[in-house]
């Protein structure tokens, strides 16, 4: 993860006591890290959003590794569109992190776009076996795939997209 130069500690001593230039230096490497993860993570979104996968598989990797939802969880939405299911993404993720709801539906728009033909569609049409086997298996290869497209610098923003890393979110 490529951070932007920041001055030193030493550069933030001045006139003031130590303890307010150590506050001042952690707040502006805080506020540089939480920048960096955020913009990475809304790339890495976009990404997965727009892999060459089924639609109806990359929407149930997003909501059981991003709003945590297990597979079982999700096989209950079965008879939910396809649309629906997104829109619901795109209004629940935002009140786990800090990716505004205008953040998330530009991610989410090429997974939009390639919904918009069969809108329509149920989750459970998609199924070849039970939902929540099926779902489990989406989510593997999804994973697999995703990992593979963004390598190891996903995995900061992954973490902190799934739940995983403290501190940044609200």
């Amino acid at each position: 993860m490529l951070l932007p130069p920041l001055p030193r500690l030493a550069d933030y001593c001045t006139t003031e006591s130590l303890e307010s230039c150590i506050s001042h230096w952690a707040k502006d490497w805080a506020r540089t890290l939480a920048g960096c993860v955020i913009q990475q993570s809304k790339t890495l979104l976009r990404l997965i959003s727009g892999l060459q996968e089924p639609h109806c598989q990359r929407l149930a990797f997003l909501w059981c590794c991003f709003l945590r939802w297990t597979p079982l969880r999700v096989s209950a939405l079965g008879d939910e569109t396809l649309s629906t299911l997104l829109i619901r993404f795109n209004r629940g993720l935002p009140e786990l992190i800090r990716l505004t709801q205008k953040q998330v539906g530009w991610a989410t728009k090429p997974l939009g776009d390639d919904i918009r033909p069969e809108a329509r569609r149920l989750l459970k049409d998609c199924a070849n076996a039970p939902l929540a086997a099926e779902i489990k298996r989406w989510c593997d290869r999804i994973k697999e795939r995703a990992a593979r497209a963004a390598g190891e610098e996903s995995l900061i923003p992954f973490a902190y997209l799934s739940g995983c890393l403290p501190g940044i979110g609200k």
